[in-house]
């Protein structure tokens, strides 16, 4: 059973119209024959102590939502300190990661060169406007 997309609902709900049940027992029984072998290769990285897996970090790790493991990939995989380059207010996503892809995380190793993002003009001083 599930909503019927196509419904449309007038002056009154009709509950009969809005849900289609459909029988899928078909497509469950031709499934149904893979799922040892599914539980299998679940039991089989579960239980690889030593290979974990190598996924570098990025936009996935808090799209559509944060990851349950980023804590442990961004700390003790990819040793990001608590305070790094992802931590800086405003510098958004693109020049972080290409300063982690440059090897740099710690906020004292960015280099003075590089062009950090301009602040808002409302926290801008007098002085900095007019070299704007």
């Amino acid at each position: 059973m599930h909503i019927d997309n196509t419904y449309v609902r007038g002056n009154k709900l009709d509950i009969e119209a809005l849900f289609a049940i459909v029988d899928v027992t078909h497509d469950v029984l031709e499934l149904q024959d893979a799922i040892p072998h599914r539980l299998q290769e679940f039991e089989d990285v579960l239980s690889d102590k030593t290979d974990e897996p190598d996924i570098d970090i990025g936009a996935h790790c808090n799209k559509p939502y944060e990851c349950d493991t980023k804590e442990y990939c961004w700390r003790v995989q990819r040793e990001i300190p608590e305070y790094s380059v992802f931590s800086i207010f405003n510098l958004g996503s693109k020049k972080q990661v290409a300063l982690y892809e440059q090897g740099i995380v710690d906020i004292k190793d960015i280099p003075d060169d590089f062009e950090m993002t301009n602040k808002p003009k409302q926290y801008q001083t007098t002085k900095q406007r007019r070299v704007l």
